[in-house]
């Protein structure tokens, strides 16, 4: 069954061959993209190979620690809804910032990392959640606004009103700081926006 599906099948292509994706983290920015990729087995298997790729780069002996490397995931849901790579998520935040190293899971809903209303939140996915040192709050509706501002220590009422109006860019940004035994949250609104240099590389894509 295993060698009709991944060598006799259409899929052999794919898995019964050298992989053609570069997984090269060494440059300055690194982009891929799974949109194409059909949803289900195929996409969770690339999710996979992209993470186990990057945590064998992250840890890897001889990479250079003082050069910062930030991961961000775009739609986190997607490659979360599979429960080993929110584990594998859930890890990342807790131990790969002694590799200097970051992950930066992203997603429009709130119930992603803390559970529907009236359910149980997944366990890796609250993890993510918890153990997320910065959390950047964008436009929410008053629901999810005022489950977030109950959760995170250091935002007031008003935060969630402003949460609900807040134009294309603007976010609440809560960064957790102090020192070991004494941590706080220190809380900004501010703007996202581009620097010249991604202006000449993003723009008119």
């Amino acid at each position: 069954n295993v060698r009709f599906r991944l060598v006799e099948s259409s899929y052999g292509r794919t898995f019964n061959a050298h992989t053609t994706v570069d997984w090269d983290f060494s440059h300055a920015v690194t982009s891929y993209d799974f949109s194409q990729i059909p949803d289900g087995p195929v996409r969770i298997f690339y999710y996979a190979q992209a993470f186990g790729a990057l945590n064998r780069a992250i840890r890897a002996p001889l990479r250079d620690r003082t050069r910062p490397l930030l991961a961000i995931i775009d739609e986190f849901k997607y490659m979360a809804s599979l429960p080993s790579l929110a584990r594998f998520a859930a890890d990342a935040t807790k131990t790969w910032r002694t590799f200097g190293a970051g992950i930066v899971c992203a997603d429009q809903d709130a119930h992603t990392y803390l559970g529907t209303e009236n359910g149980s939140p997944d366990e890796a996915m609250l993890s993510v959640w918890n153990n997320s040192t910065t959390k950047a709050v964008f436009l929410q509706d008053a629901a999810d606004a005022n489950r977030i501002v109950s959760k995170i220590q250091g935002l007031q009422p008003f935060h969630s009103d402003l949460i609900t109006r807040m134009p294309l860019g603007e976010c609440v940004m809560v960064v957790e700081s102090g020192h070991q035994n004494v941590r706080h949250n220190e809380v900004y609104v501010g703007r996202v926006v581009a620097n010249d240099g991604e202006h000449r590389v993003f723009d008119g894509t």
